[in-house]
């Protein structure tokens, strides 16, 4: 193979390199990263050193031994390219940085993989002769990096190449040759020192192995390794070619001869102070000392130099190799389990983050560190449930939450606490260390990364002792004072936790702790001084935190969070007008009771729970307003098929049923949850979250296909079609679908996915592997089932919608992702789960409306790409061709139900005239496509089998105009408020309640309408109530009923009539008599503080003394209840179950399971 054949095949194991583009001063440069290490990475080893054409020989032999374990042949073995005779002395061979594997580790637990850097000085490397298309960010999964500062091609080599490389790197191994000591030494310091303060908070340093790649001759016998070498016990047992260089280290100090070494340059390059020889501690402060605070551990390595004379042993060289790569196994494994006992060690998606996050940060500011513990704290790298704290209905002190608050605060020292240690003697300035307790290897460390001293950490006063103290006598005075209130009961108890929890929230922020640019940080006397002392040393370590943190979320802490920090326990959803997010509770238990009406199905929050902010401060969106669900009523869903741009005839037939409800509202506001696939996924992101009506969403969707899909060149020529795929990829440039998609998005409001600003919570399908996952705007994701969602809607969409061989995939915080459709076409039974998810498994709903992508006699024909699908994904592929019409997943699941639920599930689904469905790409068609769904008619079955039929009485109208009745009369629900028993007088059950209306006050002009197109309400099938014509709807829709019910085996019913032959159940019915006996029990009498008859009381001795606990828990009781109830959610939380209903309290802040 010739020289220019060999580089452009390692041209393909290019990990990442720098490329600038533009002309003379307009030159931006940019890092390119490949796709090279996304499939694998746990444990990288960098190889770095002077420019010589021999540098690539240690990995050259490391990658041809690994493969001989690996019983791989030579041929297929990926090494880097040798020396040619063309190569300068100072040149360097390899172009950027490039990837190879170990071949050995490949599939085991911690694969290894050989990153071979370019030479320190920065020169034009051979490679970039013959390697000119690794940096074409066309090709799919490239992604280009932008450098802020104007850097030159020998200021990233020596500067951003260092610090990348070590913050990514378990082993650094440092190629020497021919050394000069005084250039290698000065080199090898310049390149770790950069890279070693260029991270902070880092838990486990990377292992230093320096490679004497040197001529035989100059060697001692002492440096060739017996076969027996333990290199577990090196590190208090230097081998003597270790301890040979060990001492030439030493032996540099700070002379006036300019040849040697110099401690003052350091200390000013560095900023570590400078060391005279006559100091007692310049050993201490010297060379070595440095790089022992670089390096976990530091090894010597040599390995002869082939070509110089006849080696007397030929075994010598491969026994020398062979050494070396147990050495790097052995300290790669090391590291690893550093790594492993401080919370830090990455799976490949964790990695792959970091990866990205570590390019995003260095191109962003090169001179600012890289933070380890930030990342670890964005990313919820440690998903153990110890670290964090876990609190049940009843809240207590035993001995389960007293392991877990001791977990939380120790997890909050390790991981989150900065050092208290303050230096004020450099440049006379006072710097704190800006290292955690995990990240404290290297000693004190300032904010900017400059090393300040070596020392322990220190507490600053918090220790794990003195918190378990003050929590468990805060629990047990709350306990005793609602206890010894008259009457007490739960609502007692739960009145005084939130009245506490709120006053805590409101210190926090006063002083500081909290982020409030209204603070005052002054003194309340309603505190106390003491808890005010241990808020003011929270205060000054969160100031710290929050210090890093903002740099990374631009100004707005306490947002991204995985738990809301309103109450510290559940998943937040909400997003309030200042970008908090908090969990529905939150809203709930903080939302303004100024009116009765409102309260019952929309939450109005006046200010920010976190922050504080409110109208005053001018933002828009206060008060924050936002539909809620009350108290028996039933979800309503809606699953959207993928299909491409068929997803138009989704869009024509939400516009009906928009027209025939009839009362002047966007369709999304008539659903709780939306899933959406592919074109369903974008048409989701589009109803659901930015709340677009189905006009405008679906003229928003024709722009998309027609602005979208455009071709790349060739394409359209059939004879040229295949050759263009063959080197294009896809057939459409993703460029012109991610422009069109982010053009549109951004048109609306919000643009970002994560974090409710409506009641109504959307996921879109993603496909990654051969694995469905979910981008959901209720779920801040990062675990397997559930992706990152702080991302934009136009990444959301790209990310359902990247069809095989239509457009390339898309790369998502770690994961690739390709179109949903793939596993899920159909996502009903998807969208069936989540439900459960998120309002338990026992929910029942008004409706689950399917709405398919059109079907005919035949699926689309094959197009001629599919020879370019992956080979893993081909099956899922054929499949999701074959089965675009959605009808084979719907007949699936609904076959799977009970007939209850069967008369609760609609499919609307376009039947088409021609025998072939058309293509997911077919934007000609899109026009007839459209005119085919607006004539689109289907007569409704009614289901005879259960007494759950949401329609009562005969109809013929068509299923479209049934289902709009049953998302309109689901704007009504009712409210118990009591539920009498059979008694001698009344054999029948009494039940009292209110109807009233989902649509609030500033929907004044909605509400009319429905009041004027309903005519009567049919209560539990025995009498009409008509509307009184004195109904003031500016207090709302509120009619109080009575009525009996016979038959507690028999469902009770509330339909309106509309004016037809047939009446419409309203949300919430039918409904069993036991579920409002039990929302009677659990509900009804916990709000009164004491109970109401027939309920008997009881009284119960404990410790000899009576306490009435009827309709409430005492402090005994509740620790007996507690043991139970954490059982059960620890339990729930180590089979992985992610159901958390809206009202339930339970565990919050606990990372998903993987």
């Amino acid at each position: 193979m010739d020289e220019n054949e060999q580089f452009r095949t390692d041209e393909d194991t290019k990990w990442f390199g720098v490329r600038s583009e533009g002309i003379a001063s307009m030159k931006t440069s940019y890092i390119i990263e490949t796709s090279r290490m996304r499939d694998f990475l746990e444990a990288t080893i960098s190889s770095r050193g002077q420019p010589n054409p021999k540098l690539q020989f240690p990995i050259r032999c490391l990658s041809y031994l690994g493969a001989h374990y690996a019983s791989v042949t030579p041929e297929n073995v990926e090494s880097p390219v040798s020396a040619c005779t063309t190569t300068q002395k100072g040149q360097p061979t390899t172009g950027e940085v490039n990837l190879y594997p170990e071949l050995s580790t490949t599939g085991t637990t911690i694969p290894i993989f050989l990153a071979d850097c370019e030479g320190i000085t920065g020169g034009e490397p051979i490679a970039k002769r013959f390697q000119n298309t690794w940096f074409d960010t066309q090709k799919p999964r490239r992604k280009k990096y932008r450098i802020r500062a104007k850097l030159g091609r020998s200021e990233v080599v020596k500067d951003l190449y260092p610090r990348l490389l070590y913050t990514l790197s378990d082993v650094v191994c440092y190629v020497v040759s021919e050394p000069s000591w005084q250039d290698v030494l000065e080199n090898l310091l310049e390149w770790s020192t950069t890279g070693a303060q260029h991270t902070i908070n880092q838990a486990a340093l990377p292992a230093l192995i320096i490679i004497l790649n040197i001529e035989d001759r100059k060697i001692s016998n002492e440096w060739i390794l017996p076969r027996d070498w333990d290199v577990h016990s090196e590190k208090d047992n230097p081998d003597p070619v270790t301890q040979y260089v060990f001492n030439i280290i030493k032996a540099f100090k700070a002379h006036k001869n300019d040849r040697e070494i110099k401690n003052p340059k350091r200390a000013c390059q560095y900023k570590v102070e400078a060391k005279d020889e006559s100091d007692p501690d310049y050993e201490l402060n010297g060379i070595l000392t440095d790089l022992r605070r670089s390096y976990s551990r530091i090894q010597v390595h040599y390995i002869p130099r082939t070509g110089v004379r006849t080696i007397d042993n030929p075994d010598l060289l491969f026994q020398q190799i062979e050494t070396l790569r147990e050495r790097i196994l052995a300290y790669s494994n090391f590291i690893q389990g550093l790594r492993a006992a401080s919370l830090t060690q990455f799976n490949s998606r964790q990695f792959i983050i970091m990866t990205d996050y570590a390019f995003s940060h260095f191109c962003r500011d090169p001179e600012e560190p890289f933070d380890f513990g930030l990342f670890q704290q964005l990313t919820a790298v440690p998903d153990s449930v110890e670290t964090h704290i876990f609190l049940v209905k009843s809240n207590v002190f035993d001995k389960n939450i007293q392991k877990y608050c001791q977990n939380a605060i120790r997890n909050f020292l390790d991981v989150y606490m900065p050092c208290s240690y303050i230096h004020d003697e450099t440049f006379d300035l006072k710097v704190r260390c800006s290292n955690t307790r995990t990240g404290h290897t290297k000693g004190h460390q300032g904010p900017f990364g400059l090393f300040l001293t070596d020392g322990p950490f220190e507490t600053g006063g918090i220790d794990e002792k003195s918190f378990m103290q003050s929590v468990e006598d805060k629990l047990q005075a709350l306990a005793m004072n609602t206890n010894m209130d008259p009457g007490s009961g739960r609502g007692t108890w739960k009145s005084q936790v939130d009245k506490e929890h709120k006053k805590n929230i409101e210190a926090l922020r006063n002083c500081g702790a909290y982020p409030n640019a209204k603070a005052s940080k002054s003194y309340d006397p309603d505190i106390g001084s003491d808890t005010y002392e241990v808020l003011s040393l929270i205060r000054s370590n969160v100031e710290v935190i929050l210090d890093s943190t903002l740099r990374v979320v631009e100004s707005k802490p306490f947002i991204a969070g995985r738990f809301c920090y309103g109450c510290l326990f559940r998943k937040p959803e909400y997003a309030l007008p200042c970008s908090h997010i908090i969990c529905a509770n939150c809203l709930r238990e903080n939302m303004s009771t100024d009116s009765i009406y409102e309260s019952m199905a929309t939450a109005i929050l006046k200010n920010c729970i976190i922050c504080g902010d409110d109208n005053l401060s001018n933002r828009d969106g206060w008060p924050f307003t936002v539909p809620i669900r009350p108290d028996l009523t039933n979800p309503r869903v809606l699953s959207l098929d993928g299909g491409g741009v068929r997803g138009i005839m989704q869009l024509v037939m939400l516009e009906r049923l928009e027209s025939l409800i009839g009362l002047g509202l966007p369709i999304g506001r008539f659903f709780d949850l939306m899933v959406g696939t592919s074109g369903g996924g974008i048409t989701a992101l589009g109803i659901g979250i930015q709340g677009l009506s189905a006009s405008k969403c679906l003229k928003r969707f024709k722009k998309i296909s027609k602005k979208g899909f455009v071709s790349k060149p060739g394409m359209n020529i059939p004879g040229l079609k295949r050759i263009s795929m063959f080197f294009r990829g896809s057939v459409y440039y993703v460029s012109s679908f991610e422009k069109v998609l982010e053009k549109k998005f951004r048109q609306g409001q919000p643009t970002g996915v994560f974090g409710l600003k409506n009641h109504c919570r959307v996921a879109v399908t993603t496909t990654v592997g051969t694995d469905t996952c979910l981008i959901a705007n209720y779920n801040r994701g990062g675990t397997k089932k559930y992706l990152e969602s702080l991302t934009t809607l136009w990444t959301a969409a790209r990310c359902t919608s990247a069809a095989p061989t239509y457009f390339d995939p898309v790369s998502h915080e770690g994961s690739t992702c390709q179109d949903g459709g793939l596993n899920v076409n159909n996502p009903v039974q998807l969208a069936y789960q989540e439900s459960q998810v998120i309002w338990g498994d026992n929910t029942r709903h008004d409706l689950i409306l399917s709405l398919g992508s059109g079907k005919a006699s035949h699926p689309q024909p094959e197009p001629t790409s599919t020879w370019l699908v992956p080979a893993p994904l081909l099956d899922l592929w054929k499949s999701f061709l074959s089965t675009m019409s959605g009808e084979d997943g719907w007949n699936t699941f609904f076959e799977s139900q009970t007939s209850n639920v069967k008369a609760r599930c609609k499919r609307l689904n376009v039947k088409l005239p021609g025998e072939y469905e058309p293509a997911m790409d077919a934007v000609g068609e899109i026009e007839n496509m459209e005119a085919i769904a607006r004539n689109y008619n289907e007569p409704y079955t009614k289901s005879l089998l259960t007494p759950y039929e949401p329609i009562l009485g005969n109809c013929t109208e068509n299923k479209l105009e049934i289902i709009a009745d049953i998302m309109r009369a689901g704007q009504y629900f009712f409210q118990l408020e009591s539920l009498k028993y059979p008694s001698s007088d009344n054999k029948n059950f009494v039940i009292g309640g209110r109807l009233r209306c989902l649509l609030g006050l500033t929907e004044i002009k909605n509400l009319k309408k429905l009041l004027a197109r309903t005519s009567h309400f049919r209560i539990n099938q025995a009498f009409d109530l008509k509307i009184p014509t004195s109904v003031d709807t500016l207090t709302g829709f509120n009619l109080p009923i009575n009525f009996e019910h016979e038959d507690p085996k028999s469902p009770v019913r509330i339909d309106v009539s509309f004016g037809g032959t047939y009446q419409t159940a309203i949300s919430g019915f039918p409904k069993d008599l036991r579920e409002l006996q039990e929302y009677d029990d659990k509900v009804i009498l916990n709000l009164n503080e004491a109970p109401n008859p027939p309920r008997e009381s009881a009284d119960t001795a404990i410790n000899g003394e009576a306490t009435n606990i009827a309709g409430g828990v005492s402090f005994a009781d509740v620790k007996e209840e507690s043991s139970t109830s954490a059982a059960i959610s620890l339990s729930n939380i180590l089979q992985g179950d992610d159901s958390q209903s809206e009202n339930e309290l339970s565990i919050v802040g606990t990372p998903d399971s993987e």
